[in-house]
């Protein structure tokens, strides 16, 4: 079978999953309906012409390495970016990256070494990426700095200029959600930006002016996408604008100390008083339905020091302790449990990431990173450890690797071997 890409064309060796060519190393699929071979990027089969999506293609052979014996797996160190997002995104078969200076990353399962694939004008990308595809135009990616909005076309690896902030005293203050040719972010007015507001830039405008709200500061990007609706998350209420419509906002009072985001809702939870035992916290869940929010809260007060993290495809949830792990679905049922006595002691779990088979966190007291198999109740893995200092603040998972930021570096396990 030959390699879709057309500077290529050589061989590609048989796999169950996503395909490398031999002499390029890029990623691609076969299509489900033909069996010809396309660029992970393709909208639709080049062959037969019917349309793929490419989420369902490239969905993570997660019962595959919940089964295997993983020990210790070592990593590779694939270098270091200076001022690098910490929110990276999944798409295509790659990894994708911003920094503060412009620079665009991509990473797939061969790569050895970090290397950019282009480069934005100015400094100030703090937002998350923001990927859209386009049947004529194909996978999009979508990033901002403070006054520019750039649009990168996956297929060519070129960008444009698509919104510019020319105001004196304007300034995003959001990344930027594109749906139906309209642009949504949060803007800033004012000489010191004392005035937000929700702007829809397209051929219908319109501002919805947060008064009396303040920005959640420590969310990367306190403006989503969920559904077919646009979330707004201030310190002091949830708002959600049904089918991105400014007249039909619905609010949603609270006091979120952490909030977990997913395609299926928001959890968040909320300190309580401290007692005897100690300080500690609710968590809720919210969804929106029929054209209202519906919240539904966990019924056990939990002990503040607890960590929690989300799963943002299904929005499951892991709730880590010292010596316990439980895992609930959306609905708020508990799906998987620990058994007493598989932790000796979690101490310190750091960069935990939730996927639909595996809990994988960073023991910064033990500078191991470690997994646990969700459906093997008793099993807890040890992927690495290491002898010099190192802390990692997030991980990812991508094409059946797992990837961990610590302060400026990268790092890659492979769970599936070569």
């Amino acid at each position: 079978m030959l390699c879709p890409y057309p500077d290529c064309g050589q061989d590609i060796p048989p796999a169950a999953h996503v395909l490398y060519c031999s002499s390029c190393a890029q990623p691609s699929f076969l299509c489900p309906h033909c069996g010809t071979a396309n660029r992970t990027f393709a909208r639709r089969c080049r062959s037969c012409g019917k349309h793929i999506n490419l989420a369902d293609l490239l969905a993570l052979p997660t019962d595959r390495f919940a089964q295997r014996e993983l020990g210790r797996v070592q990593p590779i160190k694939l270098g270091e970016v200076r001022g690098l997002c910490p929110e990276l995104t999944v798409y295509g078969g790659y990894l994708w990256g911003v920094s503060f200076y412009g620079d665009l990353y991509k990473l797939a399962r061969t790569d050895t070494r970090l290397k950019t694939c282009g480069k934005l004008p100015g400094n100030g990308f703090i937002y998350p990426l923001f990927v859209d595809e386009d049947d004529t135009k194909g996978p999009l990616l979508y990033v901002n700095n403070t006054d520019r909005l750039y649009r990168f076309y996956l297929l060519t690896m070129r960008y444009e200029e698509v919104l510019a902030l020319d105001n004196a005293g304007e300034s995003f203050a959001s990344g930027v959600v594109n749906f139906k040719e309209h642009y949504y972010f949060l803007l800033r007015k004012g000489e010191r930006g004392e005035t937000v507001v929700v702007k829809c830039k397209g051929t219908d405008e319109w501002e919805y002016p947060l008064t009396g709200l303040s920005l959640l500061d420590w969310l990367g990007n306190p403006l989503r996408r969920i559904g077919d609706s646009l979330w707004v998350f201030t310190k002091e209420k949830l708002l959600i604008f049904p089918k991105f419509a400014r007249a039909a906002v619905t609010e949603l009072a609270w006091t979120p100390w952490r909030i977990f985001l997913s395609a299926a809702g928001v959890w968040y939870s909320e300190k309580e008083s401290s007692d005897r035992f100690g300080e500690k916290q609710t968590l809720t869940r919210v969804s929106f339905e029929e054209q209202k929010i519906n919240a539904g809260s966990f019924r056990d007060l939990l002990p503040i020091t607890d960590k929690i993290v989300i799963n943002p495809a299904d929005g499951h949830l892991a709730i880590v302790s010292a010596q316990t792990i439980r895992v609930l679905d959306f609905n708020l049922n508990v799906v998987g449990s620990s058994k007493p006595g598989t932790f000796d002691d979690i101490g310190t779990p750091d960069g935990l990431l939730l996927s639909p088979d595996i809990l994988f966190w960073f023991e910064a007291a033990k500078q191991t990173v470690c997994g646990w198999p969700i459906k093997l109740e008793n099993k807890v893995w040890q992927l690495s450890s290491f002898a010099s200092p190192i802390n990692f603040s997030g991980f990812f998972l991508n094409d059946s690797c797992l990837y961990g930021l610590a302060h400026e570096e990268i790092w890659r396990w492979d769970l599936l071997g070569s």
